[in-house]
This record gives C-alpha cells, sequence and structure tokens, in this order.
C-alpha cells in the first residue's frame, strides 16, 4: 500500500497529534561506542508515493526531554501517543526518509503510518539502546493468584516474521446485506498502523466491542466499493467478526508479546502477556 506522507493521515490526526514540542531534530545519542550510527531493519517497511520501499531506520537514545514529553497529561494514559511521541522524537530516519527533510508535522504522519508490528520492533530497540535489555514484568499467576516479578531479556523475544501481503484478502462466511439485498462478502484487510492505536487506546479501555468494530472500519474494504461504516461493521454477524479477528491474528508480525512465566509459589507454568509500555 502506498503512503502518501502528506495527505493520507490529515484528518484523522486532527485533534490527535501532539503540541509541536512533541518533535526534536537531533537531540541525544544515536551513535554506538565506535561512534557509528547503526542502522536496524524493519519487518514490513513502508512504501512511499513513488513506489519506493523503506525498511531501515536509525534511532538516538531516549532523554530527559523525551520523557517529559510523554510524561503530559494528554499522552501519558494512551499507549499509542506514548509510542507515536518516543519514536517521532528518537527515529532519525526511515529508509532514505529523515525527519531534517520532511520536517516535523510529515515526520509524524510517517511514524503514524508505520504498522504496529513494526512500531513494536523499533520501541524494543529504542528501549534497548536506551536502558538495556534486561527487564522485570509483573504477572498474576492463573493458578493460585500469586503476585509473580519475572526478569528476562529483550533479545530473547521472538520476532515474527512478515509474511510479505501488505494487503489480506477475506471472504466473509456470511456477509453484509445491504438495503437493495445485495450482499457484500469479498474485501481486503491492511494491517493496524500506528495512528489507529493511539485512536482506539481510549476506547479499548471503556468498550471492547466498539473498539474491535472501529477497528474493523478503518482497516477493511470491501472489493464491491460500498462505504464501510461503524453500523455497517457492528452489523456483521459474530460469524463474521470472529472470522475477521481470527484473520488478523494468523497475519500478525513483530514482536511476540508472550513470555514463559513459572510460578514460583505452586509451580504452575503459564504464558504471560507484555504489553509495550512494559519496555519503559
Amino acid at each position: 500500500m502506498v503512503v502518501d506522507i502528506e495527505k493520507q493521515f490529515e484528518e484523522d490526526v486532527k485533534g490527535s497529534r501532539g503540541e509541536p514540542d512533541n518533535i526534536t531534530i537531533d537531540e541525544g545519542y544515536a551513535t554506538d561506542e565506535n561512534g557509528v550510527t547503526p542502522e536496524y531493519s524493519l519487518e514490513m517497511g513502508i512504501v512511499d508515493e513513488n513506489g519506493i520501499t523503506h525498511n531501515t531506520y536509525t534511532l538516538r537514545e531516549i532523554n530527559g526531554k523525551d520523557e517529559e514529553a510523554i510524561s503530559k497529561n494528554d499522552i501519558k494514559n494512551n499507549i499509542g501517543k506514548v509510542l507515536n511521541t518516543l519514536l517521532s522524537r528518537c527515529c532519525l530516519s526511515i529508509g532514505t526518509l529523515t525527519k531534517k527533510d520532511l520536517g516535523p508535522k510529515k515526520w509524524e504522519n510517517l511514524i503514524k503510518s508505520l504498522s504496529v508490528g513494526d512500531q513494536d520492533i523499533m520501541f524494543l530497540r529504542l528501549r534497548k539502546i536506551s536502558l538495556g535489555s534486561e527487564m522485570e514484568t509483573t504477572h498474576e499467576c492463573p493458578s493460585c493468584g500469586a503476585a509473580l516479578t519475572t526478569l528476562y531479556d529483550t533479545d530473547e523475544l521472538e520476532i515474527v516474521p512478515f509474511n510479505g501481503k501488505r494487503e489480506i484478502p477475506f471472504d466473509l462466511p456470511r456477509g453484509y446485506k445491504d438495503a437493495k439485498g445485495e450482499v457484500h462478502k469479498l474485501g481486503v484487510m491492511r494491517y493496524a498502523n500506528g495512528l489507529d492505536r493511539e485512536i482506539l487506546a481510549p476506547l479499548l479501555v471503556k468498550n471492547v466491542g466498539k473498539a474491535r468494530t472501529s477497528l474493523l472500519k478503518r482497516t477493511c474494504t470491501f472489493n464491491s466499493g460500498i462505504p464501510i461504516t461503524d453500523d455497517i461493521m457492528s452489523s456483521l454477524s459474530l460469524k463474521d467478526r470472529d472470522y475477521l479477528q481470527k484473520l488478523s491474528q494468523d497475519n500478525l508480525f513483530g514482536v511476540n508479546m508472550e513470555i514463559e512465566v513459572s510460578c514460583t509459589d505452586c509451580g504452575e507454568d503459564f504464558k504471560g502477556k507484555l504489553n509495550p509500555v512494559n519496555f519503559l
């Protein structure tokens, strides 16, 4: 899918974009101990308006000004805004596209256009170069309810590869029947991106069902060209919605957010979930 850096998110970003000081150009350390700025790889990358794929990136370390930026009241309680703010500030280049060349507004839109999978990969790397790879997180044992603190190394987290499909075709089991009696079943789904995560994060806390509806509306397109609304997506059968949810899950890529946890109290082994906020 081609990204028009200037236009794609102009309407959605209104009201969701942070203050201008959310982005700095080149403050902080970007080089390693050898004085080299490392270049890292994205799984999916982005395709610009000229059809060029950009799938590498460079970063600088998180600094105190970045910490202040994500501590603002309108940012700190929205994980999407936290990630978009930090990546907008700390990512210096994506392929041949640079923050200096594009300027703050275009750069922020570009960062928000990245897939969630690529954003998570970048954020994990940003955490490592800024604070190291050792982390700890807490979980509750599902068997005995014990509160557990788990230490792990981010280098051990699995990176699920991108399957090469920028759009995922779907064929709904039932489909949507419009007012004329026509049934719409065929379409494509794109991958959720950073803007989707930012917009849906508050809704996810209030109403999971509505958040799911909104995500499907934002990411799905019928081949027939019928405009998809919240009402259409909420009227789909649960079978269709579960089908789309599973299709999305089956094609996920990026950081595997599950780790193996062993309960020190009862000996139960289970999989613990991580959230990108755990990387801070």
